[in-house]
């Protein structure tokens, strides 16, 4: 008879597992309880796998996210998921898995490619110049509990960088960051160089949406010689000719 019941028991909670996961994903957002700051339009598919056509997310818009659920996870009290960003046609792709506890959000084996202008939409240039080539995220694992980044290692690279302006048009060539976090801040150690410019320095990017930027750049032979003399609105150059990179802004 206990065998029975067990197996009867089983039986309803797989079957009720099922209907949950099968719940179609645009019935359950309309009765969640509402997040603010985060949209979600053109559902379709379920729960367990689905997708939304555009995902807002404190006003940054992502084209079609999907996700699929992992059940192993559901076992041991997480929710883990793979999702995917884009498409051939969107600023932004990439993909992730993205585990939720108790204990906080990991986010894991994390790939993210995004055009330049549409990151300088979101946090524009302090000068008349507009940036082209793309931005490549690669974050191995990244860690976020109790309102605070725990864990960051990853790297991001400018590719085909290139920056346009009024007085001229200047190349990044190779441009490279080591990314880590503290607190609420995310860090990144920038490496640039080319024939034009040049860089070392350092951004953080505040959570609250603050941001900043401090380091060095130098001249190049191939710098325009308009933009050599644009150089000196940033100060005056060190003893090695480096002039001081100081800019802090609000996406």
């Amino acid at each position: 008879m206990k065998k029975i019941m067990s197996l009867a028991a089983l039986a309803v909670v797989s079957y009720t597992g099922f209907m949950l996961t099968e719940l179609p994903a645009a019935f359950v957002w309309s009765h969640a309880p509402k997040m603010p700051g985060i949209e979600l339009e053109g559902l379709s598919g379920s729960v367990w796998s689905g997708s939304a056509q555009e995902v807002t997310l404190n006003g940054i818009e992502l084209q079609e996210v999907s996700w699929d659920l992992q059940p192993s996870a559901l076992l041991t009290g997480k929710i883990r998921a793979d999702l995917e960003v884009g498409d051939d046609f969107s600023a932004v792709v990439g993909e992730a898995t993205v585990t939720y506890s108790t204990q906080g959000v990991t986010v894991e084996d994390l790939e993210a490619d995004a055009s330049a202008d549409w990151l300088q939409q979101l946090a524009p240039m302090p000068v008349p110049a507009t940036a082209r080539g793309n931005i490549n995220l690669v974050a191995d694992s990244l860690v976020y509990a109790e309102g605070q980044c725990v864990e960051l290692e990853g790297r991001m690279a400018w590719e085909r960088g290139r920056i346009s302006s009024p007085l001229g048009d200047v190349k990044l060539g190779k441009a490279n960051a080591d990314l880590s976090c503290k607190g609420n801040t995310l860090e990144g150690k920038i490496r640039q160089s080319s024939e034009f410019l040049t860089t070392n320095a350092v951004f953080s990017f505040n959570l609250s949406g603050s941001y900043s930027l401090s380091g060095k750049v130098s001249e190049g032979e191939a710098l325009p010689e308009t933009m050599k003399n644009g150089l000196k609105v940033l100060g005056r150059p060190d003893s090695q000719g480096r002039y001081p990179l100081t800019f802090r802004g609000r996406i």
